[in-house]
């Protein structure tokens, strides 16, 4: 056969394989970019289809999807059905989408499962070209560095952690008006490596260049006006100006500067006449690939978002954007670094021998809203070699855990009770009765609740607005949103028909007793029950309705930029078409891409206002979505419970779920009292321009409008969990003095709020029975170092068929496994000498009394049959250092002059730690990272 024909031949076989493949009836796994794709229309079809019958359903209140394969009756030719189902895509969509890996696979209205997503399945066709982004990606804050500057660009050159190879040495023409950052810069004469000039590189804190030039070559390299011999090795002073020049090969000459500048987090080389992108490894988390591939770090998946953005722009348009934009992030390299090197101390030590746990840490600029740190742990080298963490559990923990929504528990309050405030000026003055602790409160204004929630002890005072946030108080909280609901605008609407309270309420408004049950009527329906003559018991009350329309609802938006509308979309385009509303809505509902905006305002800047560039604006919107925080929506709308629903809301659970980023960024808002919003780009800009080194440009964001004793109420009571009588941080006491002696002359704050979150772990029953009979058979005991547990058998497996537990066992003995290793990072804070130091309410199935486990069978784990309660640890601040005005005295809160000046610094942390028992475990992390950021709080502005 012909060498021609034969290639025709391989040719055509290569089409049909890839036509075969890209079938919709295949599970194949799709490439990610291009300029031309295959859209399998097939698939999508037919999955509508399946969601039209009922078959694909969502879950609202799991938010899962699930596939009902044993509905054999709803279509016609269901072996068929099924058969496709098996070897299509959904599975494994359904799969990710309800790990979260994913949110964008389905197309989620609300509650309603609108459909599978058109653009989550195409094929990058193999003859398409695809527009490969060669710019460089900048680092915010400063690194050591040295920088050259000519007339027409900078040449920073960076210290890097080894010598870099030949091949990653950065080789740039003489005369050229790019700017650019590397570890080893080698300038050349125009006829690239071979044509050399100087070698620059970085040793310590100083540049050392190297002529280059070879002998017999016209090339000249002149160093503070004397000519260097080719080969002289040279170190750069300040001041020294270094001249290159080459009849025909272009001249340049460079001032040399000394000192800190930017630096690359990707960049591309050229090697062996092929672009290569090169990345720093900065910790910034992981993103698991959805299909089974290595994990792919989050600057590395940044990059393939900005190349599948371009994929989808007129080609035109895309080619212009390929070489001509650089990006700058914000964050700082340095504080990165240490706070990933803290957290992954501090994690490491409390996991021990068990599993890792998720865990994060965001910085913010309190005034700019630069994100300026995303410490985030576990990393693959952390999560490998855990036999109990499986390939579900592991692409969830590599996710940086800053982006990821989790309950954040008493961390909420301050901007519920904020809100509530705003729109009930009259709750300001709410007073309740001090009251004694309480696992199982269930009554609420002569209503019973259908289960209870925990009341806090240390509560023998009466509480009002600021105590109630000093001392995170669960009932203060839960009251007065409740009262919220009575329409309080004179006074708290009573509802007649009902006779409470018997004696006193315990409850004041403005100074007057609540002598009656609040109106509720118009969200929460009351069950009346028939009691006999003179008894008091209380309306059964759980079903609420018309929840979107709870007036603080639209206060606490506006407070804290959070969404409260499942389904509703952004104000902004109210005028657009229904299928473009719900697209925008839908993308809003599930990531928040206002971080990115900057950088996706400039790849959408050259397209028309038609709905086709509409869609491809849409289209670059979700190319982000894999490093984009999650959407915090706290669905008002979607309430229908009072007790699973609102009352968790309130306490940071149910729809009160909250990404790191979001939390900072509310903080900064509600200290700041302005719009501060969270951005991850600082700036996009032409490659041939230098990065501009200020923090940010001075101007203030709009403000809010927080009413004077509203705002200054909240800081106060924020500023008492540190300062304050019974306040849940005050071991930071001792650091925040050290601080404020670091800075005589001014005034320093740290406003902050603890959580203690409660997760809900899915928890077969038997695991109950099967740790209850392990412990009494003394199967499982207490190893010496009491803390540690150990058992009599090799496994658990075998531990559980020795005490007869038979089919199932694997999967028993890794939910098990999961509840021992909870006990072992929480056992220092479970074990007490004898019974009498014992308290009341134990949140473990396990405790320990002189050195022997023991059973808590009043746990949830022996009492529920799906679900165990684990605890988190949340902490939030903002750090301030601002100058006295006026000459005056020391503040006791800050005031709006003083964090509107320009010379104020504010840093907004939140912390997060899915490991119990309580917010003591965050509160102690902070106190290792608060020291590292005192270089931000004592920067001057205008070096950034």
């Amino acid at each position: 056969m012909s060498s021609p024909l034969l290639r025709l031949v391989v040719l055509a076989l290569a089409c049909l394989s890839f036509l075969y493949l890209a079938s919709p009836s295949r599970d194949v796994a799709p490439s990610l970019g291009g300029v031309q794709h295959h859209r399998p229309e097939g698939y999508v079809r037919r999955v509508n289809r399946l969601i039209e019958a009922g078959i694909v359903r969502h879950d609202c209140s799991r938010r899962e999807v699930t596939v009902d394969l044993d509905s054999a009756q709803v279509l016609e030719g269901w072996s068929h059905w099924r058969s496709w189902i098996r070897n299509s895509y959904l599975p494994r969509d359904v799969e990710l989408f309800n790990e979260g890996v994913d949110r964008s696979l389905f197309l989620i209205d609300g509650c309603r499962l609108r459909g599978v997503s058109p653009f989550s399945h195409r094929v990058q066709m193999p003859f398409a070209e695809s527009a490969t982004w060669r710019g460089d990606l900048w680092l915010g804050g400063d690194s050591a560095s040295s920088e050259l500057r000519s007339s027409a660009r900078a040449v920073s050159v960076v210290e890097g952690a080894k010598p870099a190879r030949a091949d990653e040495q950065r080789s740039v023409r003489v005369g050229s008006p790019r700017s650019i950052s590397a570890e080893e810069v080698l300038f050349h004469f125009g006829g690239g490596a071979g044509d050399r000039a100087v070698h620059v590189r970085q040793v310590g804190e100083q540049a050392v260049v190297t002529n280059q030039v070879p002998h017999g070559t016209k090339g000249e390299v002149w160093l503070h006006g004397h000519r260097m011999p080719t080969g002289r090795v040279a170190r750069l002073e300040e001041g020294d100006w270094l001249h290159l020049s080459r009849s025909g090969g272009g001249t340049e000459t460079f001032f040399f500067s000394a000192g800190k500048g930017p630096e690359l987090a990707s960049t591309v080389l050229r090697r062996n006449g092929r672009d290569h992108r090169k990345f720093s490894d900065l910790e910034l988390g992981w993103l698991a690939d959805a299909r089974g591939g290595r994990p792919v770090p989050l600057i590395e998946t940044l990059v393939r978002a900005i190349n599948r953005a371009l994929a989808q722009l007129p080609p035109r348009q895309a080619r212009d954007l390929v070489d001509g934009v650089d990006v700058e992030l914000t964050i700082d390299r340095g504080l990165q670094e240490t706070l990933s090197e803290r957290l992954r101390e501090s994690c490491e030590a409390l996991a021990g021998s068990a599993p890792p746990f998720p865990a994060g840490v965001t910085v913010l600029d309190g005034r700019s809203g630069d994100v300026l740190a995303l410490a985030t742990w576990p990393h693959p080298r952390d999560v490998d070699g855990h036999r109990e963490v499986d390939d579900r559990r592991r692409r969830r923990l590599l996710l940086n855990q800053n982006l990821v929504r989790h309950p954040v528990g008493s961390a909420a309050k301050p901007f519920f009770l904020a809100s509530i405030a705003q729109e009930h000026p009259l709750l300001l003055d709410l007073k309740i009765d001090g009251h004694d602790p309480d696992d199982e409160h269930d009554s609420l204004f002569h209503c019973r609740l259908s289960s209870g929630y925990q009341v806090l002890s240390d509560h023998a005072r009466p509480i009002d607005f600021v105590s109630a946030l000093t001392r995170s108080c669960n009932k203060y909280t839960v009251e007065i949103a409740t009262l919220a609901l009575a329409n309080p605008v004179h006074g708290v609407q009573l509802d007649r028909t009902i006779d409470w309270p018997p004696s006193s309420s315990g409850v004041r408004v403005a100074g007057r007793e609540l002598l009656g049950a609040p109106d509720l009527g118009r969200f929460v329906s009351r069950r009346e029950v028939r009691a006999e003559a003179g008894s008091q018991c209380p309306c059964p009350c759980n079903e609420m309705s018309n929840m979107q329309e709870v007036p603080y609802r639209h206060a606490l938006e506006r407070l804290t930029g959070v969404a409260t509308y499942q389904g509703e979309a952004p104000p902004i385009l109210s005028g657009e078409p229904g299928e473009q509303r719900f697209r925008a809505s839908y993308r809003s509902t599930l990531y928040d891409l206002r971080p990115w905006a900057p950088l996706l305002e400039h790849l959408t800047s050259g397209l028309d206002a038609d709905e086709s560039s509409r869609r491809v604006a849409w289209e670059l919107g979700a190319a982000f979505t894999d490093v984009a925080p999650e959407r915090v929506n706290l669905g008002f709308n979607s309430i229908q419970r009072l007790r699973e629903e609102y009352v968790s809301l309130l306490l940071g659970g149910a729809t009160g779920t909250w990404t790191n980023v979001q939390l900072a960024e509310s903080i900064s808002r509600l200290v700041t009292g302005r719009e501060v919003t969270a951005r991850m780009v600082r700036d996009v800009r032409a490659s041939e321009e230098t990065p501009e080194r200020a923090l940010d440009d001075g101007l203030l964001s709009p403000s809010l409008d927080i009413e004077d004793r509203v705002w200054e109420s909240v800081l106060r009571g924020m500023k008492g969990v540190v300062e304050g009588p019974g306040g849940t941080a005050t071991e930071l006491a001792v650091v925040l003095d050290v601080i404020r002696s670091r800075h005589p002359g001014e005034d320093v704050f740290l406003l902050s709020k603890t959580g203690s979150p409660t997760n809900e772990m899915e928890i077969d029953q038997p695991v109950a029975r099967a740790l209850a009979a392990l412990v009494e058979d003394g199967a499982l005991s207490l190893a010496p170092d009491g803390r540690t547990l150990k058992s009599s058998s090799p496994t658990l497996v075998h531990a559980l068929a020795k005490a007869g537990f038979g089919r199932g066992r694997t999967r028993l003995a890794r939910q098990l496994q999961a509840v021992l290793s909870r006990f072992a990072r929480e056992s220092d804070d479970l074990s007490w000498q004898d019974e009498g130091e014992v308290p009341a309410s134990i949140r473990s199935p396990l405790y320990v009394v002189g050195g022997r486990l023991h059973l808590n069978e009043r746990d949830r784990l022996f009492r529920h049959r799906k679900k165990v309660s684990e605890r988190g640890a949340v902490f939030i601040f903002s750090l301030i250092r601002s100058p006295r005005l006026h000459g005056a005295e020391l503040a006791e809160l800050p005031s709006r002059e003083q964090l509107d000046h320009p010379e104020t610094r504010i840093i907004s942390v939140a912390l997060h730690l899915d490991v119990g028992p309580d917010s003591r475990r965050a509160v102690r992390l902070a106190r290792q990272v608060l020291p590292e950021l005192l270089p931000l709080l004592e920067r001057p502005r205008d070096e950034g």
